[in-house]
């Protein structure tokens, strides 16, 4: 689904990815620089299906924002859940972006203990620290009842915690969890 920009440039849908080559969620907002476009061995997976992707409209003369498309005509085989998952991560990466804003804190978004084959539908985490304390907070988005059941969050908190106790970043502090609701 593509919308016009008033540049004249689309806008088309799929802004995330799996990156299978970081084992990270990769956010087009947060630019393409150094990126491999096509399917580059199929180093981007969708975060609704699993399915490889094709990162396109990285050209400096494209005249499309990059995205990121399924193979083919079909298109993804949950459209909807795709959609909601970009929107929930976009309202993450802003939370981000504002927590960075503030003088003396850090955050980045993260997703460990996400099977990129088996994607659980949730948006990354937060994680956000400041001074001896280390916050995750969750945008779980309207998945997060149907996840609970199965362990998901508590899967990726066991993740952080693990990650956290094991590197340097904000080694040895409190770890809290928190739920943001918009």
């Amino acid at each position: 689904m593509c919308a016009p920009l008033p540049t004249g440039m689309i806008d088309c849908m799929g802004s995330s990815a799996w990156d299978a080559v970081t084992n990270e969620v990769f956010w087009l907002g947060d630019g393409v620089a150094g990126l491999p476009a096509g399917l580059a061995g199929e180093r981007y997976l969708c975060r609704s299906c699993g399915q490889a992707l094709i990162l396109k409209g990285t050209k400096p003369d494209a005249k499309v924002l990059p995205y990121f498309s399924h193979p083919g005509d079909k298109g993804c085989a949950h459209p909807e859940l795709e959609a909601q998952i970009d929107a929930d991560t976009e309202v993450v990466i802003r939370f981000r972006d504002m927590i960075r804003a503030i003088p003396g804190f850090s955050a980045t978004v993260e997703s460990l203990g996400e099977n990129p084959k088996d994607p659980s539908g949730l948006p990354p985490v937060i994680i956000a620290c400041h001074g001896e304390t280390t916050v995750a907070i969750e945008r779980p988005g309207s998945s997060l009842p149907a996840l609970m059941c199965c362990g998901a969050v508590s899967r990726r908190f066991a993740s952080i915690m693990a990650e956290r106790s094991m590197c340097g970043s904000c080694a040895g502090t409190r770890i809290s969890s928190a739920s943001s609701v918009s």
